[in-house]
């Protein structure tokens, strides 16, 4: 029971159930267990397939060797023209791996190091991280689906001690859509609350948390503003900036690199106007210049060049920048 069986849509007949790879990993290793086999869920990113040792003492060297499996090739796909048999006879291509498939990328997947060693990717998992995969899948699937359930609360009870990526990664994404969910109805102090507390969960688990973009950071500004404490916005959002300077690609001229930057960059310019720091052209374009060069324009999230230009025709000096250049004259 995971996150993907709660959408039905994912099964393709009456008798025909979807299973992703957890699913099939945890299917096969609770056959194995009752055979008495020694098999193994292994994690990677976003993946899980199987490692089987063999018992000691076997008479050959072949018989002996463990073996790498990758369970969502259980089936072989036949295909002949235009049309894809999904049921073939036998098993997949693919169904017997090395032992560097995933570890190397050839299986479509990376991770860094940090993450690697964090997570125990690509090493055999122990009962408790299956557990928590299986409870951070359960709960998002819950969520997912509207499905009453004190999903925080289950999973905020396992972060003790856990390496699973994901059961963090989708606390954080819960505590902080309740941040976001909270200031959409002007409760700004449950807002604040749920933006520091996922700030929180983010400072704990640096690595294992897949979203690394100080987002919470960026709506406890914005909380703020909403609230007019004006002169708490500064800390934060210098802190928010320097992630960016530091981890975010540098292009020439200065561009966005996400939604959240671009809103970063507009809350720093409104306090630099409102302070009469934005004295030069460069300053207008290091603000406004990389915002509306930001390529994902559209983006949900994004400030909307009406919300660019009027704030830009505040600041005198910025009507003679050349970069931003595309707000009308005032």
């Amino acid at each position: 029971l995971l996150s993907r069986s709660f959408d039905p849509w994912r099964h393709t007949g009456e008798a025909e159930i979807h299973l992703d790879c957890d699913q099939l990993t945890h299917l096969f290793s609770h056959v194995a267990l009752r055979l008495d086999l020694g098999v193994h869920e292994v994690p990677s990113p976003m993946h899980m397939y199987l490692l089987y040792q063999p018992p000691a003492g076997l008479p050959s060297r072949e018989s002996a060797a463990p073996l790498w499996i990758e369970a969502t090739s259980f089936r072989r796909v036949d295909v002949q023209g235009n049309r894809v048999d999904w049921m073939g006879a036998g098993i997949g291509e693919d169904f017997f791996i090395d032992a560097d498939y995933h570890p190397s990328g050839k299986g479509g997947s990376y991770a860094s190091r940090a993450i690697t060693e964090a997570a125990g990717f690509y090493q055999p998992a122990d009962a408790r991280y299956l557990e928590d995969s299986i409870t951070a899948n359960v709960m998002a699937g819950l969520e997912q689906n509207d499905i009453a359930a004190p999903t925080r609360q289950e999973l905020e009870a396992r972060l003790d001690g856990t390496r699973h990526y994901l059961l963090v990664s989708n606390l954080y994404r819960l505590i902080l859509r309740a941040a976001e969910d909270a200031m959409a109805l002007k409760e700004y102090d449950r807002a604040l609350a749920d933006a520091q507390a996922a700030g929180a969960l983010h400072a704990r688990f640096p690595v294992l948390i897949i979203h690394r973009e100080p987002v919470e950071r960026v709506r406890e500004v914005q909380i703020l503003k909403a609230q007019s404490r004006t002169a708490e916005m500064a800390a934060p959002l210098d802190a928010v900036l320097a992630w960016y300077a530091e981890n975010a690609y540098t292009t020439v001229p200065p561009r966005a690199t996400s939604p959240d930057h671009a809103q970063a960059l507009m809350l720093r310019a409104e306090l630099q106007i409102a302070a009469g720091d934005m004295k030069t052209v460069e300053d207008c374009d290091a603000t406004f210049g990389a915002i509306l060069r930001y390529e994902g324009r559209g983006q949900r999230g994004l400030p909307t060049r009406e919300e660019i230009c009027a704030l830009l025709s505040t600041a005198a000096v910025c009507e003679k920048a050349s970069a931003p250049g595309t707000c009308p004259p005032q």
